[in-house]
C-alpha cells in the first residue's frame, strides 16, 4: 500500500512537471536561438599572428625538412 502511494505521488510530480515544461516550451522557442547566437557572436575582429616555437631535443643538430 506505501509504495503504491509513492508510485502515484511519482507519477503526479510527472506529470505536474510535464505541464510546466509544455507551458515554458514556447518561451524557450523565442529566447534560446538568440542566446545561442550570442554565445557564438564574433568578439574580435583581426586575428594577428604571435609567432611559432620550434622545439628539438638539446645536443641535438637540427635537420632540414625535405
Amino acid at each position: 500500500m506505501l509504495q503504491m502511494k509513492a508510485v502515484r505521488r511519482q507519477v503526479s510530480d510527472i506529470w505536474r512537471y510535464r505541464e510546466q515544461r509544455l507551458a515554458s516550451i514556447d518561451i524557450d522557442r523565442e529566447r534560446e536561438p538568440e542566446r545561442i547566437l550570442r554565445t557564438f557572436a564574433l568578439q574580435t575582429h583581426r586575428v594577428e599572428p604571435a609567432g611559432a616555437i620550434y622545439l628539438w631535443p638539446q645536443g641535438a643538430e637540427p635537420q632540414e625538412v625535405t
